[in-house]
């Protein structure tokens, strides 16, 4: 689905000068630290003057990602120092105001919804794209001064950031893909004389390589192994003779 934008500019006393779109270096993700708060309301707020603060975009799930600074403009965000105890604070003064777009994360006190991380992986995407940015350079602000935001998301080795890292790359999808492919019922209901038929009725491109993996005796689990042990299991795969042979090849 394409992102609509909407715009609540923010105050001119929240938010500095200008810059190019060449100096754009950085997307950093934040999170308002608000339950139940929206992309919109965060705006408004912003529209009020002296709040010392600010950032460019605004995500709720909802029907519109919020802009509230231009990006030519450089938002108020990620200054300051917290800490960089625990690996907190390893892009301070790499990432700064001037060079970073600031995306505000709403409603994430306790989790982060399913729609506010699909929207914002697509916002994140669209900004990579746009502005030439690269995943590694999509960080959080507890990367640039160890402060705890987005709160759920800090931390190394962070399950939730790992996941978002990934789906900005498109890896969470092609996982997805491979996965319903691999357990798609096959069109025929006819048993399978060998697991390469099989294999082939799957698309897969090397269906001796599969099958030597399959049938290693040490063999990984993996999407490939259960949905052939799941066919055997409604008795519609027969092992074909010599399969241990060949494995051993």
């Amino acid at each position: 689905m394409a992102l609509k934008f909407k715009k609540e500019m923010a105050h001119k006393s929240n938010y500095g000068g200008s810059r190019s779109e060449e100096d754009i270096k950085y997307i950093v993700i934040h999170y308002t630290g608000n339950n139940g708060d929206t992309a919109a309301n965060n705006c408004k707020y912003f529209q009020g003057a002296q709040r010392n603060a600010s950032a460019h975009y605004f995500v709720d799930g909802g029907e519109y990602v919020y802009k509230s600074v231009p990006v030519k403009s450089v938002a108020w965000s990620v200054g300051g120092f917290y800490s960089q105890s625990g690996g907190a604070g390893s892009y301070y003064k790499k990432c700064t105001n001037a060079n970073s777009i600031s995306v505000e994360m709403c409603n994430c006190v306790k989790s982060v919804p399913d729609k506010v991380f699909d929207q914002t992986v697509e916002l994140t995407r669209f900004l990579m794209d746009k502005y030439n940015v690269p995943p590694s350079r999509v960080i959080r602000h507890w990367d640039v001064n160890g402060k705890d935001c987005p709160a759920r998301w800090t931390g190394k080795n962070n399950d939730g950031w790992d996941k978002f890292k990934r789906a900005i790359v498109g890896e969470e999808e092609k996982e997805v893909e491979k996965r319903e492919n691999c357990f798609a019922p096959i069109k025929s209901p006819e048993t399978c004389d060998s697991i390469e038929d099989f294999l082939k009725k799957r698309n897969f491109k090397s269906g001796e390589h599969n099958l030597r993996l399959i049938a290693a005796e040490n063999c990984k689990k993996g999407p490939v192994k259960d949905a052939l042990l799941l066919l055997a299991k409604e008795g519609r795969l027969r092992k074909p003779a010599g399969l241990n042979k060949r494995a051993d090849k």
